[in-house]
C-alpha cells in the first residue's frame, strides 16, 4: 500500500561542518525533520554541486579518496519520502597530507644501574 504523498518539505540539514584530513573529508550536519508525520528522510552529499551520495539515513559521510592540497565544496540536501527536498548551506574543506618534514622528538630512556 502506498501512504500519502508528502504535502509538506522537510527542513534543510543543519550546521554542517566539513573536517579535512590527509586524502578525505569527513561531513557531519544536525539532521532535518519533517511536518509531515511518518515521513522519512534521507541524505543527499553534493561535492562541487554533483552528488557523491545518496539515499543516506545517517548524518555523517566520510569522502575518499581526495587530492590533498584541493579545495572541495559541500552542501547536503534532505530528501522526504515524498521526494521533496530542502538544501543546507554549503561548507568548504581542503584535504592536507601529512608532512613529511614534519617529526616526532623521542624521549630515551635510561638505565642507571651497576654491573656486578
Amino acid at each position: 500500500m502506498i501512504g500519502p504523498r508528502s504535502s509538506s518539505s522537510p527542513t534543510a540539514p543543519a550546521n554542517l561542518t566539513a573536517t579535512a584530513g590527509d586524502g578525505q573529508v569527513t561531513l557531519n550536519w544536525q539532521a532535518g525533520t519533517d511536518p509531515d508525520v511518518g515521513d522519512i528522510i534521507t541524505y543527499t552529499v553534493f561535492r562541487g554541486g554533483a552528488p557523491v551520495a545518496t539515499g543516506l539515513a545517517a548524518t555523517t559521510y566520510l569522502d575518499a579518496p581526495l587530492t590533498n592540497d584541493t579545495e572541495y565544496t559541500y552542501f547536503v540536501r534532505s530528501v522526504d519520502s515524498g521526494g521533496l527536498t530542502a538544501d543546507g548551506e554549503p561548507v568548504s574543506a581542503t584535504p592536507q597530507g601529512i608532512d613529511p618534514n614534519a617529526y616526532v622528538t623521542q624521549n630515551p630512556i635510561m638505565s642507571v644501574g651497576t654491573l656486578d
